[in-house]
């Protein structure tokens, strides 16, 4: 394996280039993604070359600065304590590499003696010391006429899992701001009456409460690395980059922060690790929407930190899950006519329609399991106290913004119930890719609206009064799972705090699944 490993934006390739050649001079072995062979699977060669590396080289660039794969890749070099920064333009570094020094090569195009290569040589000595004998520069010169390995930023249709927005939007999430174009999602709020005996076939309220589920009734219709992080959106590629770890590295994995990205290979989907920690659970303070089942807020400990899907699982890793253990599609379309999972247009779009049973099944296949709804509220609200976390619209695809255009779902639901799900459909709401808003303090998207998601436990009305106060596992028993986080079809409604349910065995069109990560193949 290379000396050195380079992570730079694909747009940079003809700049890096004269940086690959100069270290090649000096003695050193470079990997840059330009040297996999024929038939090697990329995601495992730059897992192996970013584990063997003893230098990784950050540059960053307009471009870069953008890519969560660069930043990952950053991550973990710094987590190592290899990592040598470059300038290829002045630009802001991103807030978690500022403190480490970073050589500017903005005005240099390959010449040497150069005193700005030379700072990026003496730090690579330090840490490797002098080169050996010239590699053979021709192995990694070739910018690939016949290579197309560009695991930093390639488009969706090279890669097996998108999970991030295309374009503009992924420099916004890769700073955690919100994106530049505005998004809108939706899932509906609907009846405001529980049952204790499950959901009638004949309506799209579901738990009986404020959830509609557009399109289901009854219908069946609706980490690549061991250790090695990475986002993918849809052009570019997000939920991460990779950090590497042995085959038989786990979630009790030592990592440097909350909010710390790695990608499951199983899966294709990127998990974001949370800390050990105590937050108040359930209303918010002064939520006045808040129903009596989210109440009393009550003091809760995470003991064990844990990763937690970045995004909801979406139709290509749920299609990876059923050719690999043979499972038939999930339902591709609802009785409105809407295209779901593979029917659908997208591979970014969140997987919805499947069953309790099936939701969990997923989760183990790709190494863990379904969230409790404390992790789920924890994860969530990612220190904050508020409910919701940030501007609805920002974060969240709910009914007022998930369709073609705006509408006021609160409105036709107060004025319309009858028809509300019709009008949701004729207006074009449904399941929208993931990560296309605003992430929360801990980069996780669409933890509110675009789909419900399913939670590990049994739904008890009054459940919080018991104040379980450390990693609380719901009730012993019942007939309906918690779901959490609204969806395309709910109304404004769509609160941290807010609680839902369904029967294990139900299908809906708005709810989807995201899983803890414990240990990762």
């Amino acid at each position: 394996m290379s000396d050195i490993f380079i992570s730079y934006a694909s747009e940079d390739i003809a700049r890096i280039k004269p940086l690959v050649d100069a270290l090649h001079q000096r003695g050193w072995t470079v990997w840059w993604d330009r040297t996999i062979l024929a038939g090697k699977v990329w995601e495992r060669e730059i897992e192996a070359a970013l584990a063997a590396s003893r230098c990784v080289i950050v540059a960053w660039s307009q471009a870069s600065v953008q890519s969560d794969w660069v930043w990952t890749e950053a991550d973990e070099g710094k987590r190592r304590s290899v990592l040598v920064p470059v300038l290829l333009d002045l630009v802001t570094i991103p807030l978690a590499f500022r403190k480490i020094q970073a050589a500017n090569l903005v005005d240099w195009r390959g010449e040497t003696p150069n005193a700005q290569f030379e700072e990026v040589a003496r730090a690579i000595t330090a840490l490797l010391g002098s080169g050996a004998p010239p590699a053979v520069a021709a192995a990694t010169a070739g910018i690939g006429a016949t290579q197309s390995a560009d695991h930093n930023k390639t488009t969706l249709s090279d890669l097996p899992d998108p999970a991030k927005p295309p374009n503009a939007s992924t420099a916004a999430q890769a700073s955690g701001q919100p994106p530049a174009h505005e998004v809108r999602a939706a899932d509906a709020t609907l009846a405001k009456e529980k049952t204790s005996s499950g959901i009638p076939s004949s309506t799209l309220a579901f738990g009986a409460r404020r959830t509609l589920i557009l399109g289901a009734l009854g219908f069946a219709g609706v980490i690549g690395l061991v250790w090695y992080f990475a986002s993918r959106p849809q052009n570019t590629l997000p939920p991460a980059a990779p950090s590497v770890a042995s085959p038989e590295a786990t979630a009790t994995a030592t990592v440097s922060a909350p909010g710390t990205v790695r990608l499951n290979s199983k899966d294709g989907r990127n998990y974001v690790w949370l800390p050990v920690g105590s937050f108040t659970m359930g209303c918010s303070p002064g939520d006045s929407e808040c129903w009596d089942d989210e109440k009393p807020a009550h003091a809760v400990t995470i003991s064990k930190g844990f990763w937690l899907g970045q995004t909801a699982v979406t139709v290509e890793a749920w299609r990876r899950y059923r050719l690999d253990k043979n499972k038939p599609e999930l339902p591709t379309g609802d009785i409105f006519g809407r295209k779901l999972n593979e029917a659908a247009s997208g591979k970014n779009l969140p997987a919805v329609s499947m069953t309790w049973e099936e939701a969990g099944a997923f989760c183990e296949w790709a190494g863990g399991r379904l969230p409790t709804e404390a992790e789920w509220e924890y994860a969530a609200r990612a220190g904050s106290t508020a409910d919701p976390y940030g501007d609805l619209d920002s974060i969240a695809w709910y009914g007022d913004n998930s369709g073609k255009q705006r509408i006021d779902s609160a409105e036709i639901w107060r004025t319309d119930q009858t028809n509300y799900d019709k009008r949701l459909y004729q207006n074009g709401n449904g399941p929208h890719p993931v990560a296309e808003k605003k992430p929360n303090g801990w980069k996780l998207y669409d933890m509110l609206g675009n789909v419900w998601q399913w939670t590990s436990d049994w739904y008890g009305e009054k459940y919080y009064a018991e104040k379980e106060g450390s990693d609380p596992q719901g009730p012993a028993s019942g007939t309906l799972r918690t779901l959490r986080g609204g969806s395309w079809s709910t109304v404004h409604d769509v609160r941290v705090s807010l609680r839902d349910w369904n029967e294990p065995g139900n299908r809906r069109s708005n709810v989807g699944v995201r899983c803890v990560g414990e240990k990762f193949p």
